[in-house]
């Protein structure tokens, strides 16, 4: 499993991420430092950094795990990401998982609107790219 995140600039938040991964056995991968990217709208440079990294070193059947650098803690290791990965990805036929969220964030008139896509279980209509996991081939997809 790769652990991938993305960082333009030191923050003492990512401590959380850095100290909890480390603690189950992750390394997390630093990906955009020293970019010039800023939140909401710079947000374009975080899948650009993913998608090089993606394409140029990920094999198609590895998995990889995306979070935000600054929010997350990693409370499993290895193997048990792996496997309960694997348990949903052959329940669900998908390779490729998002977190979601109830809420539409940030409200933005062109984004937040009637005719975002419904989701199976409308209390998580809305995707959050702060972590999802997937395998390679899917994320290349």
């Amino acid at each position: 499993i790769t652990v991938l995140t993305y960082m333009s600039a030191h923050h003492v938040d990512f401590a959380y991420l850095q100290v909890s991964a480390q603690e189950h056995g992750l390394e997390p991968h630093i990906l955009g430092y020293g970019e010039h990217a800023w939140w909401p709208d710079g947000l374009g440079m975080k899948i650009n950094a993913l998608r090089r990294y993606v394409l140029r070193w990920v094999a198609d059947e590895e998995l990889v795990l995306f979070v935000d650098a600054f929010d997350v803690l990693v409370f499993a290791g290895p193997e048990e990401i792996a496997a309960r990965f694997t348990k949903m990805e052959a329940r669900l036929q998908r390779s490729l998982l998002f977190s979601a969220e109830a809420i539409c964030f940030p409200n933005l008139p062109d984004i937040c609107t009637a005719q975002y896509p419904p989701a199976r279980d409308p209390r998580w209509r809305y995707l959050n790219s702060g972590v999802f996991i997937g395998r390679g081939a899917a994320l290349k997809e």
